[in-house]
Order: C-alpha cells, then structure tokens, then sequence
C-alpha cells in the first residue's frame, strides 16, 4: 500500500524506494511481528489516505473512491477508535489540495459518506456503552476516555511527546530532517503538500487534543513520515540534475548532481535501519531504546520468566502473573489470580460467574483488592509466585502496604530484563520445612 500511495502521489521511484526503506526500519518490522491493533490500523489509514487523495483529485470528485474511503475509514476506526482524527486531517488535506476552490461544497455524495461515517461512529460508541452496562467497573484506565478533549489545558501536557517519539526518533530523523530542508521546494507539488499535511494535522491533533500519550499512537500515521522523506529527497534530487543540465554543459557538473542526490538517497536508507549506521550510540539515552524501536531488543522478558515458573511449580502453589493473558501464552498454563490494589487500571465486576466478583477483563482470573486478600490468598497456598513482568506494573497497580509486604515476606528467585519472579512461603510450606528441620536436627 505504501509502494501503491507513492507511485499515485509522486511517481514509480517514489513509490518503490519508500516501501523498501519502511521495510527496514526496525519499528515496523517490530510491529508486523506483534499481534496488536497498530499495524491493522495502518494498513486501513493508509487504504483511507490513497482512497481518499483518489476521489479528491479530479472534479467532480470519483463517488466510487469516496465511498470506499468512508468504509476504509470506517474501518481504520474500528480498529482504534483514536484513529478518528484522520477525518479532520483529510479535510485539512483537503482544503490544502482544493486551495481557493469551493465547489466541492456542493459535492452531495460527500455529505453522504460523512453522515455513513457518524452513524457507525455513534453506533460504535453506543455498543461500547452497551456493552459495558451490564458490569461494575472500578478503577481508571484508557476506556475513561470517552472522546477528544482539550488536553492542552492539563498539567499533563506534554508537548514534546511526539516530537521525540515521531520525528525525531532514532530511524525517523534523517527523514524529518530532508522533509523539512526540502519543504520550501517540495511544497508545489500537490502529492507532498497532500502527505505533510496530513502528518503535521495528525502530530497537531494527537499531542494537544488526546489525553493519553503512548508511541504506538503515532503509528498509523508514521508512513507518512517515511513517503515525506523520501519524497523530497527524489524531488530535490531531480531540481539537482535539472540545475546541472541547465546552468551547464559540462558532464562533470551533471556527474555531481547525481552523485549528490543518490547519495541522499542512499544516507536515507542507511540511517533507516541498523545494518551499517546505529546513530542511536550518539544518543545521551541510548541504552534506553523506546518501544519497539531497534531489533534484538526487547522491553519485558515475559517468556523468561513464564517458563521459570512451569519449571518449579508443585501442586498446591499459587500463580499471580503480572500480565494474565501473556503468562498464559508463554507457559500454557492460566494464573491463579490477578493483583490490583491501587485500581490502577479497569477491573471490572461480573455477577454472572458462578461466584460473582471482580474479574481481570484478559484472562477472567479474579483479582486481589486489597492486603488482606492477598495475605489471604498467600497464607492458603503452599507457596506463591509473583511474575512481575514487567517489574513496573507490580509497583503501579499496588500500594505502599502491599509493596511492603512483598519486600518482607517475597524473596526474588528469579530476574531478567525488566522481569522478576518473587516467591512466597505459605504457611504449610513453612510448617513443612520447619518439621524437616526438627526431624533433621533430632537425626
């Protein structure tokens, strides 16, 4: 999609040359490998932007694309409902494209796609809603957010988030930098006046009117980033070799500017990926990579420390897994409980189970409140395993109590990257090793 949104906006090179460099960088081979919303997301933004640019850009405007790009869009969506901002960046791209031209205003079929569009937006929101009646939820977590908000206005407010985490992220800064040094040149033509505005709308959008920052939420919108780059580097690659040829007669010259725009070419691919160049060692934080954004690399050892686990466990032991569903995949085994007493993310309450209560919303497994439950739990059992992969969510979805409790009664039996098992003697367990060292101590 990529290679077909660059030959339509700029030409064949344009096209092949981005869809090869995004094939390199790290982030999106780290994401086609993880089966998470983002890259489906992607895919359906992109199909949106091409759909869309497709029916804009002839008059009247092609019913047929725009048809298709309300369903794609409808989709992209779906798939994210933070997504929704691309509707505002495409008539923002719209308005650039059309600029000084008004009779799309009088274009029906548009208006028919945008009511198409509202109705599966409020039919989205109204199931969500639905959905979630029939359960107590406490806690807070990001369903609290119900839709766009001025976010700007909150203490917070990061400004920079984007910045660093888009534009100026390990692989993406040669292709801020070119997009931006070829900004004035490049503007003329509509394709790259379409794609930068579209990415500068959505970086707008998403740091000042989204009260949730993540990296993954600029995802969908990084290709745009890379046909950006790559755009203006071809384009001043061929102002190079026309200035040549007109201003001189000399092979030499011509030899020069080709050198120089292939070699522009080439650092983009280059610094795209970790074959040859890691820029990322000049970094001040470069032993702190950001989520999904070199290879070899990973942010939790959740495998680890899952199959440490099925290794020791006895009958009678207790699992309480830092991230249900992922323990589960990495052992094949189902935790025993989830822990949650700061209610720092949903947890909601089913009462149709067979002993109503308060359930993880991955794995069902119930959750542990509050100290005493966890003593509870801890003292019944023969011994108690806490993976907390990752080590941070342990401390974040606990309180201070808990946390001391841990650290009196856990010891750690196991750590790797960002990944630690604790292990808690029950009361039997204690009992049973202190008759083996009576029986011992007699012998």
């Amino acid at each position: 999609i990529i290679a077909l949104l660059g030959r339509r906006l700029f030409n064949w090179r344009t096209g092949l040359i981005a869809a090869f460099v995004y094939a390199c960088i790290p982030l999106d081979i780290r994401w086609s490998q993880n089966a998470f919303y983002p890259q489906q997301c992607q895919f359906m933004a992109l199909l949106t932007i091409y759909l869309f640019y497709e029916a804009i850009r002839v008059r009247p405007f092609r019913s047929r694309y725009l048809t298709a790009a309300a369903v794609t869009f409808c989709l992209t969506y779906l798939s994210w409902e933070g997504s929704a901002f691309l509707l505002p960046s495409l008539f923002i791209g719209l308005l650039i494209l059309r600029w000084g031209e008004w009779w799309w205003l009088k274009e029906f079929h548009l208006y028919r796609c945008l009511f198409f569009i509202g109705a599966v937006v409020v039919a989205q929101y109204c199931s969500r809603m639905i959905a979630g009646f029939p359960y107590l939820q406490v806690g807070s977590g990001l369903s609290n957010l119900t839709g766009p908000s001025l976010f700007f206005l909150t203490p917070a407010y990061q400004p920079m988030f984007y910045v660093y985490n888009l534009w100026l992220t390990e692989n993406h800064v040669v292709f801020t930098v070119i997009a931006l040094l070829g900004l004035p040149v490049c503007w003329a033509h509509r394709g790259f006046r379409y794609v930068f505005s579209l990415l500068v709308t959505l970086w707008v959008l998403h740091t000042n009117f989204i009260a949730a920052l993540a990296p993954r939420y600029c995802y969908y919108y990084q290709p745009l980033l890379v046909l950006s780059g790559v755009a203006a580097a071809l384009i001043l690659f061929d102002r190079l070799v026309a200035l040549a040829r007109r201003e001189s007669d000399s092979p030499i010259a011509l030899v020069c500017a080709q050198a120089s725009g292939t070699a522009l070419i080439a650092l983009l691919f280059l610094t795209s990926n970790e074959w040859l160049f890691k820029e990322y060692a000049l970094s001040s934080d470069s032993d702190n990579p950001g989520l999904m954004t070199r290879m070899n690399t990973y942010r939790y050892d959740y495998r680890a420390a899952a199959q440490y686990v099925k290794a020791h466990l006895q009958p009678g032991d207790v699992v309480i897994p830092g991230v249900p569903h992922v323990y589960g995949y990495y052992s094949g085994i189902q935790g025993d409980y989830f822990i949650n007493t700061l209610l720092a993310s949903k947890v909601p309450y089913n009462p149709f189970l067979d002993e109503p209560g308060f359930i993880d919303k991955f794995a069902g497994l119930p959750v542990l409140r509050n100290l005493t439950e966890v003593k509870e739990v801890t003292n019944r059992a023969r011994r108690t395993w806490v993976v907390a992969a990752p080590v941070g969510n342990l401390e974040k979805l606990n309180s201070p109590q808990v946390m001391e409790y841990f650290n009196s009664n856990a010891r750690s039996v196991f750590e790797s990257y960002r990944a630690k098992v604790l292990l808690i003697e029950g009361q039997s367990q204690i009992k049973e090793e202190r008759g083996r060292d009576r029986t011992a101590s007699k012998q």
